[in-house]
């Protein structure tokens, strides 16, 4: 029996979204590794190189940078949970043929990837960022 249209676009949707969702915090993983080095080491080298008066808008160029990188890595968190809750709804909706719950396997009922985790990661990585304004607050006024 083949598969009707409704179900390959399911599973196509399941694959779409799981890839979408490994690629997106791939990069940012990989942004966020390079954006933090680069702040610690900007951090030491305008407190060691550059005089109080001139660091105004290099503080205010990496708060603005740190401001946007922490509401995307809220949004980032965001699109995890709701990946998760679309996953999940995608689990269900294939495994809707089970006349009965003892033929659905185990996992049938959770998303296949962390949601939370990937929200709180977001949220750690925005307070992060936060703490980040924070320092470069310090400098401009030390």
């Amino acid at each position: 029996m083949s598969e009707s249209n409704t179900d390959w676009l399911a599973k196509k949707h399941f694959d779409e979204l799981s890839l979408q969702l490994r690629s997106v915090w791939d990069l940012y993983l990989k942004f966020y590794t390079v954006f933090l080095t680069f702040n610690i080491l900007a951090l030491a080298a305008v407190v060691q190189h550059i005089a109080r008066d001139n660091r105004t808008i290099i503080v205010v160029a990496l708060v603005l940078q740190n401001l946007l990188s922490g509401i995307t890595a809220v949004c980032i968190g965001c699109f995890s949970k709701d990946s998760a809750r679309r996953l999940e709804d995608v689990t269900l909706y294939l495994l809707r043929e089970a006349p009965d719950n003892s033929q659905r396997p185990p996992f049938s009922n959770h998303s296949p990837i962390p949601g939370r985790l990937g929200f709180w990661s977001g949220v750690a990585n925005a307070v992060s960022h936060l703490t980040l304004i924070g320092c470069w607050i310090a400098v401009l006024l030390m």
